[in-house]
């Protein structure tokens, strides 16, 4: 039992360490895939986190938001920044029709990339502009 209450102290002091570290710029792809993307036509009307341009007294700035309510604003001043769970699932869709194409199996897209964790959001945006130029994968809007 104490082994039992000691894990559980260690999990919820990493919980609210990583609460307090948490940088959502680390989370999803820079501002530039972001646009990319939204021009590929990748979906818009979900909820998460978005580059939203706000308008300061002399200058325009990007600014990464969590948004719930969508719409939050007119669509030119949001871009939907995935996270590397939204865009693994259209790469999925690629990698699996790449793999029936092709016959053989194939390893995940991210070039010299072994192990996930070493795999940036940029990294999978980057896989995902490539499957969506190339023909793999089309966005279906739920909207």
């Amino acid at each position: 039992m104490k082994i039992k209450k000691e894990i559980r102290k260690i999990l919820e002091n990493y919980s609210e360490s990583n609460k307090m570290n948490f940088k959502p710029e680390l989370e999803v792809p820079s501002l530039e895939l972001c646009k990319r993307l939204k021009e590929l036509g990748f979906p818009q009307f979900s909820g998460g986190w978005y580059w939203v341009l706000e308008e300061l007294t002399y200058k325009e700035v990007w600014k990464l938001k969590l948004l719930y309510n969508i719409p939050y604003a007119v669509d030119n001043l949001k871009i939907k920044a995935p996270t590397c769970r939204e865009m693994a699932f259209w790469i999925a869709k690629g990698v699996k029709k790449l793999t029936k194409e092709n016959n053989d199996k194939i390893g995940y897209l991210v070039a010299g990339k072994e192990l996930y964790w070493e795999v940036s959001p940029d990294d999978f945006a980057e896989d995902l502009i490539w499957l969506v130029e190339n023909k793999h994968v089309k966005f279906e809007n739920d909207n």
